[in-house]
């Protein structure tokens, strides 16, 4: 790894999206780069100060586009021959024996299978329909059973008490991390609300996906004197996996130096491998006049 390169990679690398190899490439560089160490420094500080300016987006921007990607999709379906959306592309050119096998067993299981139905508006409100069962009697009269889930639109300020809890339902959404950046995006204006704070410590600590736990940490910036988030930080510095959240940890809990602090930083050095942080944590061990020779 030289100079040039790993300046043009300074942005992945604060960000944590580097892949290992690369990623450990740039430590050692900084551990041997005090030029590089001090570009990555301005790096930080550059990034700091836009996300500091930078304009949010409309809160309602990604599902409007979901819904326009949505339609697109649709309306592509629509054009295509009706016995083509039934069969997947590969199909079309199957036997008449496989073709009749299939329709043999859409038949016998259509009794039992949930089949959709399609959409309609009630008092403002969407409402998909499937058909979960269908069950004719002796005098010729039919029984369908339908399954209906409606979806309605709530409008708000991420302040009221309705929309606040709808936000935090939304940030342990697991299927959807992409959802939970946006609920903690907002979020991060309440965190006065004691609940918010627990659901950020609970993301940074627990969630899977690092992006995710780096808005939360983002968002419990202002919050760094306080003992809970003090823990929590010394949690991610000890044991998240993303050096760079591992980075703004440190940063953070070194900015409020208390007694607890060398414990944390001494048991770091037991195990920590990237060189940086390392580095990082001998120097303020050295500062506090805690001892870092025996590890």
């Amino acid at each position: 790894m030289n100079c040039e390169k790993a300046r043009e990679q300074l942005p992945l690398y604060v960000y944590g999206e580097l892949e290992f190899t690369p990623e450990e490439e740039m430590e050692q560089h900084f551990s041997e780069c005090g030029e590089c160490r001090e570009a990555l420094e301005r790096e930080r500080r550059m990034h700091a100060a836009l996300e500091a300016t930078a304009v949010s987006a409309p809160a309602a921007l990604l599902s409007e586009c979901r819904r326009e990607l949505r339609s697109v999709i649709r309306a592509k379906a629509e054009r295509r021959p009706w016995w083509r959306r039934w069969l997947p592309g590969e199909f079309h050119w199957m036997q008449p024996a496989a073709a009749a096998a299939l329709l043999a067993v859409g038949f016998f299981s259509a009794r039992l299978a949930p089949v959709k139905v399609g959409a309609e508006t009630r008092n403002g409100e969407v409402t998909a329909s499937r058909v979960r069962l269908i069950e004719p009697d002796r005098n010729g009269a039919v029984r369908i059973v339908l399954e209906e889930t409606r979806q309605r639109d709530v409008f708000g300020r991420p302040d009221e008490d309705r929309v606040r809890r709808l936000l935090l339902r939304a940030a342990q959404e697991p299927a959807d991390a992409g959802l939970r950046v946006e609920s903690l995006d907002l979020l991060k204006a309440e965190t006065t609300a004691r609940e918010v704070r627990e659901a950020l410590k609970q993301a940074l600590l627990e969630d899977p996906n690092p992006g995710v736990r780096m808005k939360a940490l983002e968002a419990l910036k202002p919050y760094a004197e306080q003992a809970e988030v003090r823990h929590a930080l010394s949690q991610v510095l000890l044991k998240d996996e993303s050096s760079g959240l591992r980075t703004q940890a440190i940063d953070l809990l070194i900015q409020h130096r208390t007694g607890d602090l060398v414990g944390v930083l001494q048991e770091l050095m037991r195990h920590e491998e990237n060189d940086y942080i390392r580095l990082r944590t001998q120097r303020v061990l050295q500062e506090m006049k805690a001892s870092v020779e025996t590890f």
